[in-house]
Parts: structure tokens; C-alpha cells; sequence
């Protein structure tokens, strides 16, 4: 496999940006996946634009916290004044959060270098479950792409590897959902402690 670096810095993108990746079926069945199991608390990793929280909370009776590496996007969240969220400034894998009962990312483990690190820290934050939406082809073969005309570097990884990387750390895939919409294939995956 080609080696993996993340060369985006999404400091210089609006948050708006990032809308073209939320409405999708998969949003609104990662929605509903959430409110069925009502974790206590909830941590999003990659909150962009924040429009999945701002989806999500008329919603949702807990906690939430939203991670992201960029300090414009946290600052873009926290001007919503959403209650009962809260926000931690730091990359997957590096920062200090806290422990919650699940954990969503939408489109970020692709952009990471190190899923390993990132699986291990997933695993140390959540005490039930992570819900993972992808492009259905980003987990079907290993490789490194450059993604459109920003030149986003991603790195597709095989099924095999990307869920043997879960179980390594005490995290059983649960659910495996395939969504065509709007000719982009997604894929829901869940994984329980």
C-alpha cells in the first residue's frame, strides 16, 4: 500500500462547504441508528459545518460533543449556542475527550494516516459503539487517491483490514448497510463493544 499522508488544511474552507456531504439517505439513517440506540452521551469526530448537529439535536435527549482539528470549525459550532453540546479543539488519536457511548464519523477516517491510531483511540473513548459512513468504495481496496480538484489525499482500505482493525481493538461490526443516493454509494458501518 502506498504511504498515506494528509496534506488538507481545512482551516482554509467555509464550513458551508462541507453541506454537499450531509444530505444524504445515509445521514438520515446514521440519524435514526442514533436516536434508536439514545446514547447518554455522544461524541461527532469531523463536525465540519456542524449541520449534522444541528440535525440531530431537536432530536436527541443527551450529550453531545463534537471533535474536530480545525479551531474555524469549532468556533462556527459554537456560535449556534446549541445546549447540552460541547466541543474539543484536537485530532482523532492525539487529543484529550471524553468517554461516550458512541462515537459518529462521517467521511474522516479516510483522511487519516494512521487508522490503527485512530481505531485505538475510538476504542479508548467509546463504551458501546461507533458508527462509521463512508463511500462504499473506500472500503473495498487499499490504496492512496487524490479526491477531485482540491487534491484531498484518502486512502481506501479492504474490508477485511478496515474491520480486522476494529476487532483488534474490542469492536464488533454489528451492521453493514450499503445506500445508493444521488449516484454516490455510501456504506453505514456499526460496531459494538
Amino acid at each position: 500500500m502506498k504511504e498515506f499522508t494528509s496534506n488538507l488544511d481545512w482551516s482554509k474552507y467555509n464550513p458551508k462547504f462541507l453541506e454537499h456531504i450531509i444530505n444524504t439517505k445515509a445521514t438520515t439513517l446514521g440519524l435514526e441508528i442514533i436516536l434508536k440506540i439514545q446514547p447518554k452521551k455522544m461524541m461527532e469526530v469531523g463536525i465540519g459545518g456542524s449541520q449534522f448537529m444541528e440535525q440531530l439535536m431537536p432530536h436527541y435527549q443527551g450529550e453531545y460533543v463534537g471533535v474536530d482539528g480545525t479551531a474555524s470549525f469549532i468556533d462556527y459550532a459554537k456560535k449556534k449556542n446549541i445546549p447540552k453540546t460541547s466541543y474539543v479543539y484536537g485530532l482523532m488519536g492525539d487529543v484529550e475527550a471524553p468517554v461516550v457511548d458512541l462515537i459518529y464519523l462521517r467521511h474522516v477516517l479516510e483522511h487519516n494516516p494512521d487508522l490503527e491510531k485512530s481505531v485505538e483511540w475510538l476504542s479508548k473513548h467509546t463504551t458501546k459503539h461507533v458508527l462509521v459512513i463512508n463511500f462504499h468504495d473506500w472500503i473495498d481496496q487499499d490504496e492512496t487517491i487524490r479526491v477531485g480538484k482540491r487534491g484531498i489525499s484518502a486512502a481506501k482500505r479492504s474490508k477485511n483490514f478496515f474491520v480486522g482493525t476494529f476487532q483488534k481493538y474490542g469492536l464488533e461490526l454489528k451492521e453493514d448497510i450499503e445506500l445508493p443516493d444521488k449516484g454516490i454509494f455510501e456504506r453505514i458501518l456499526l460496531f459494538s463493544k
